[in-house]
C-alpha cells in the first residue's frame, strides 16, 4: 500500500524521484544479503515525467525482480540499468543467480513473473525474460515515452 500511496503523490512524478526510490529499496535489501548491487542510469532526459500508472508499475516490476533475485536466485550480484534511446525507456534487471528454465512453468511456480508481465502490459511496455540454469536471469522491459 505504501508503494501506491507514494506513486499517486504528484510530488513524486519526476523520473529522478522514481530512480532514488528504486536505488534505496534495492540497496537496503541487497546489503542485508551481501549482494553486490549496481544501478546505472544512462541518457535519460532530466525533464522526463511519468504518469501515475507508469511510476507505479515500473517500481513494482523492479521490486518484484529484486525480491525474486534475493529469495530464489541465490545470486551474488544484481544489476539495474535504465536508459533512454529516442522515445523509448528501457529497464534491464539482471542477476548472476542459479537461473531457471523459462519453458517449464513448474520451475517458477509463483505469481511474480506473471504479475510483472501484466504490469508491463498495463503501461504498454514490451516485456522480455530470459534465464538459464546456472547463468542467472535477465528481465527487460521497454516503454514508449513522450
Amino acid at each position: 500500500m505504501n508503494d501506491i500511496v507514494w506513486a499517486i503523490n504528484p510530488a513524486n512524478n519526476s523520473f529522478e524521484k522514481l530512480t532514488v526510490r528504486m536505488k534505496n529499496y534495492a540497496t537496503d535489501l541487497c546489503a542485508l544479503r551481501h549482494i553486490d548491487f549496481s544501478f546505472e542510469k544512462k541518457d535519460v532526459s532530466e525533464s522526463l515525467r511519468l504518469s501515475l500508472e507508469q511510476r507505479k508499475n515500473i517500481f513494482l516490476i523492479f521490486k518484484e525482480a529484486v525480491y525474486n533475485a534475493l529469495k530464489y536466485a541465490s545470486c551474488s550480484r544484481f544489476h539495474a540499468s535504465i536508459r533512454q534511446i529516442s522515445q523509448t525507456l528501457t529497464v534491464e534487471l539482471d542477476d548472476d543467480g542459479k537461473g531457471f528454465d523459462v519453458n517449464q512453468p513448474k520451475s517458477y511456480n509463483g505469481n511474480g513473473i506473471r504479475n510483472m508481465k501484466l504490469r508491463a502490459e498495463e503501461i504498454g511496455a514490451a516485456f522480455f525474460l530470459s534465464s538459464k540454469k546456472g547463468t542467472g536471469t535477465q528481465i527487460r522491459f521497454e516503454l514508449s515515452i513522450q
